[in-house]
């Protein structure tokens, strides 16, 4: 039998929102390399309506609500983050209410969103999605010409 697959209907069990929550950088990236969504850290159906108002709609926008460092920001970007998730960059960090926005986690994304993403990032991207979590072990063996 399959297992059924649940609806996500918000971050806070996510162990990459956890991660973020609690600044925890090194379990951040460890889960990312481990082959987490960057966006919601769930390969399931996800539909941010059924969140609650006002909760984080991404791991991104979780990030920058919990004032997180710039490093988880740029983590995120590097594993294929949609930066077109994040809907409030508008608005400024001192403006955001009782939202804790780090301000060089803000500028990372700001800067992230107005650049094209390099060849060799998109390349990383599609190489770590075509494998998919159950055999990111093995990108190691990858046939790579030596630089």
């Amino acid at each position: 039998p399959t297992p059924v697959s649940r609806r996500l209907t918000s971050l806070v069990v996510c162990p990459l929102y956890i991660s973020a929550a609690y600044h925890n950088l090194e379990c951040f990236q460890l889960l990312l390399q481990a082959g987490a969504n960057p966006d919601y850290n769930c390969w399931s159906p996800v539909n941010v309506d059924d969140f609650a108002r006002g909760s984080p709609t991404c791991v991104l926008d979780a990030v920058l609500r919990h004032g997180c460092e710039a490093e988880f920001v740029n983590l995120l970007v590097d594993f294929g983050a949609n930066l077109s998730l994040v809907k409030w960059d508008t608005l400024e960090a001192d403006t955001m209410g009782r939202v804790r926005v780090n301000p060089e986690a803000l500028q990372a994304f700001r800067k992230a969103k107005s650049t094209s993403r390099c060849l060799t990032s998109l390349c990383r991207i599609a190489i770590r999605r075509a494998l998919g979590k159950h055999r990111l072990h093995l990108i190691h063996a990858l046939p790579v010409p030596d630089t």
